[in-house]
């Protein structure tokens, strides 16, 4: 993992992968959520989530930043 980001419901976690993709997960029940692949980029360094867990973002090293609803 490259980037990790819990979501203030405590319960949601975002991690980025060394090949780019974005996955998000819950917690409490272990299943992988949703995993993005259009963030693939090596160059994926962060991952945050919004103050009300609705939007997820990534970064990248290049400059890129991706917005998922």
């Amino acid at each position: 993992m490259k980037a990790v980001a819990f979501a203030e419901n405590g319960t949601t976690l975002a991690s980025a992968a060394f090949n780019g993709t974005v996955e998000v997960w819950n917690l409490k029940t272990a299943p992988e959520l949703t995993t993005f692949t259009k963030a693939e980029s090596d160059l994926t360094a962060a991952v945050a989530f919004s103050h009300d867990g609705k939007t997820l973002a990534s970064g990248s090293k290049d400059g890129t930043v991706l917005l998922w609803n």
